[in-house]
């Protein structure tokens, strides 16, 4: 079977469905490959509200949607990065075997907003293409809330660590299937979030890697940021889209979403059950099992807990 030339994956929760229909109509919007030319694959933990499913088929008729639980939640499901970010945040990992039938994959996170065409995307050719920070990989190994249990010593943790949020991957890479595993392994083993663990897969596996620097991921976490030459940007930590950042294309496909009958962000319902989950959190005289009790209520209350 002939391959696509492309898939877009994201990865979300049930209840950032909204974020994933906004990334989505911003991709409709401004990429110029014709739509039989590429899939768009989405990974989603828990139960879809129907709406939102109706409202990304109306975005993309033909959007595939499959149901994750992660094959490593015995072992992390309480570890401090998925208390962070969720276990969702290792479903990214699929987008590896995903060569197996598309020629360049490219891995979205939902916090992010397409505002040019990407289209220049399909003219790289290396392994993995990725957006450098400043900070050295050293900083992610070290830090008790993004892993747990690392002692390794054959990597080099002085080079700089690449982003994991957008990241694009070519086929050129043959053992991707193997790499997938590999990566669910080594969180599970080093309790480590996905980022740090990416990018010591590349230098497990050494996959020649491309800086496509800003345009393709621009950290945006104020306005007075020049966002002109940017393909995609991406909010950071607690400031995001629907909560801090004022952007005006976002707000309009946020606006569409909601025309396609899709669920929209309440931030005063947050605000008001974040302080009813406080109040009783307070109490509980461990701080690991107070995040515990504020990560699992807002998770029934329908949205994320961030720690940090």
């Amino acid at each position: 079977m002939e391959k696509k030339k492309f898939a877009v994956v994201l990865c979300s929760t049930s209840n950032q469905i909204f974020a994933v229909g906004n990334v989505l109509i911003g991709l409709k919007q401004h990429f110029s490959l014709p739509e039989k030319d590429y899939d768009v694959i989405l990974y989603i933990s828990g139960n879809i509200n129907k709406n939102d499913e109706n409202a990304l088929k109306q975005i993309y008729e033909n959007v595939i949607i499959n149901h994750y639980k992660s094959p490593i939640e015995k072992r992390m499901k309480n570890s401090n990065c998925a208390l962070m970010w969720s276990l969702m945040t290792f479903a990214r990992y699929e987008a590896f075997e995903l060569l197996d039938n598309y020629k360049k994959v490219l891995y979205l996170d939902t916090d992010v907003l397409i505002q040019k065409d990407i289209i220049d995307l399909l003219n790289i050719n290396k392994d993995i293409s990725v957006s450098y920070e400043s900070a050295k990989l050293r900083g992610n190994i070290e830090n008790k809330l993004l892993t747990e249990n690392f002692h390794e010593t054959k990597y080099n943790l002085d080079k700089k660590v690449f982003n994991a949020g957008v990241f694009l991957i070519n086929d050129s890479i043959k053992n991707a299937g193997e790499i997938k595993s590999w990566c669910y392994n080594m969180s599970a083993k080093w309790i480590m979030t996905d980022q740090p663990v990416l990018n010591l897969a590349v230098q497990e596996f050494h996959l020649e890697a491309n800086d496509f620097s800003d345009k393709y991921n621009k950290f945006f976490n104020n306005e007075n940021i020049d966002i002109t030459e940017a393909c995609i940007l991406h909010t950071a930590w607690d400031k995001k889209f629907w909560n801090g950042i004022n952007n005006t294309e976002w707000n309009e496909n946020s606006k569409k979403w909601a025309e396609l009958g899709g669920t929209v962000y309440d931030p005063k319902y947050v605000e008001k059950k974040i302080k009813e989950i406080d109040k009783v959190a307070w109490w509980i005289p461990i701080k690991k099992l107070r995040d515990i009790y504020r990560v699992r209520q807002a998770e029934k209350f329908g949205f994320r807990w961030h720690l940090y």
